[in-house]
């Protein structure tokens, strides 16, 4: 049995200015990053942060499931109909296996 890494929270103490400056991705990258998945119906982002790349993908996909460990990054978030944040790391992803039809992670090689 492998024991999870420990998260590091790097985030959460600038959370704020995170979400203020954080990355921004132009919207033809989610169009073109829809278009290789199988299907339209959910996609996951992982280490969500606060939500940026989730936002993108909910104008391709019915509904978007948004990771992260981190709850003050995630009080930080926009709210959006199709987008669903929980507060939980990569390593464990409340979903069921096979139900995505696209994962990302957008900037979490931290």
């Amino acid at each position: 049995m492998t024991v999870p890494p420990v998260f590091k929270d790097h985030f959460s103490g600038q959370s704020d200015a995170y979400q203020k400056c954080g990355p921004a991705y132009p919207p033809e990258l989610f169009a073109w990053i829809a278009g290789q998945a199988p299907g339209r119906r959910l996609a996951v982002d992982v280490a969500t942060g606060n939500g940026q790349a989730a936002l993108g993908l909910a104008r391709h996909f019915e509904s978007v499931v948004a990771t992260e460990p981190s709850a003050a990054q995630l009080r930080e978030s926009r709210a959006d109909p199709r987008v669903e944040y929980r507060l939980e790391p990569a390593e464990a992803i409340s979903l069921p296996p096979a139900s995505a039809d696209l994962v990302v992670a957008a900037q979490a090689a931290h």
